[in-house]
């Protein structure tokens, strides 16, 4: 489905990068908002699981993954995971070269 700036950009034939430019801009913007709300999320995510314990000694797992396979991957995400609610208490993006810095 169409966004409203998809669906009136492809009316006038703008290639597809000028629209991803846009979006980059767009969520550079709205970063710090996402990340806070991202952060008091996880952090309430994580007194959940202490509650759901009752200890603060909690089991948690870990999964991560690389955008492409091999030893030539540039950036990979890892999360933590509660054991107790299954659901993320931290999450982390590895990278070796930050794309935000070259906009």
């Amino acid at each position: 489905m169409f966004s409203r700036p998809k669906m009136f950009l492809s009316n006038y034939r703008l290639k597809s990068t000028f629209l991803a430019k846009c979006e980059r801009k767009n969520l550079q913007k709205n970063k710090c908002c996402i990340k806070n709300v991202a952060i008091e999320s996880m952090k309430k995510v994580a007194d959940e699981e202490v509650a759901a314990v009752d200890s603060a000694d909690i089991t948690v797992s870990g999964d991560g993954t690389w955008k492409t396979r091999g030893h030539t991957s540039q950036i990979g995400v890892c999360t933590v995971i509660g054991a107790k609610t299954g659901k993320i208490i931290d999450v982390d993006v590895l990278s070796k070269a930050c794309k935000d810095c070259s906009l």
